[in-house]
């Protein structure tokens, strides 16, 4: 059978807290950007910036303070962590209306190649149901459609699992998720009322965000 992911398959998406797989069929609307290109396509509107050297995403609103999030070490909550992340842009927890999302990714060699070639390896085969496949070093950005929640949630969880510095931005650019090698995540966000609805969030779900100012 055909990858979940792949092009012009049959894909999978699985609904939150069930069992149940719904199927469907789709192109992959996937594309792999330049940081130049990122911030052109995705970033020319809304608060959210790219610093000169394309390292460091900010907020254009004056807004400081961060919701810190600690990564797990158990790799089960680690994978419902980034699903919570990936999905706070959906008010209604329905996978339906998500409505697709970047993942910009900073730096993947920290750690050494045996630990850090098993990561890329797994990240190549997500990465190769772009329409346009291409090199990471040239194209580090991942830009993801409104069926790609399968994998929004899998390339956040491998930028945890292997502590790559990676940023996880909102299809709507309301906030922009910083996943540090340090093991935490830091969540900017322009509204506060968003803010205040993701600290809640966050609450609920056990997961103790705290507000930290840089």
């Amino acid at each position: 059978m055909a990858n979940s992911y792949g092009r012009s398959t049959a894909g999978v998406r699985t609904a939150a807290g069930l069992g149940e797989v719904q199927r469907f069929d789709h192109e992959s609307p996937m594309r792999l950007l330049s940081i130049a290109n990122a911030v052109e396509m995705l970033l020319k509107s809304g608060p959210i910036a790219v610093d000169n050297r394309g390292h460091r995403l900010t907020l254009t609103t004056g807004r400081r303070a961060r919701i810190r999030l600690d990564v797990p070490s158990d790799y089960s909550r680690v994978i419902s962590l980034s699903y919570v992340v990936a999905m706070s842009d959906v008010p209604s927890d329905d996978e339906l209306d998500f409505i697709g999302a970047s993942i910009w990714i900073v730096d993947w060699n920290i750690w050494g190649e045996a630990s850090d070639r098993v990561g890329c390896v797994l990240l190549d085969a997500v990465r190769l149901t772009a329409e346009t496949p291409r090199p990471i070093a040239e194209a580090p950005v991942i830009s993801l459609g409104a069926d790609e929640i399968g994998c929004a949630h899998a390339l956040l969880t491998l930028s945890l699992i292997f502590q790559w510095d990676a940023y996880y931005v909102s299809g709507s650019n309301k906030f922009a998720a910083f996943a540090s090698h340090d093991g935490y995540i830091e969540v900017l966000v322009a509204d506060s009322l968003v803010e205040r609805r993701m600290f809640d969030r966050f609450t609920r779900g056990g997961w103790s965000p705290e507000l930290v100012s840089p």
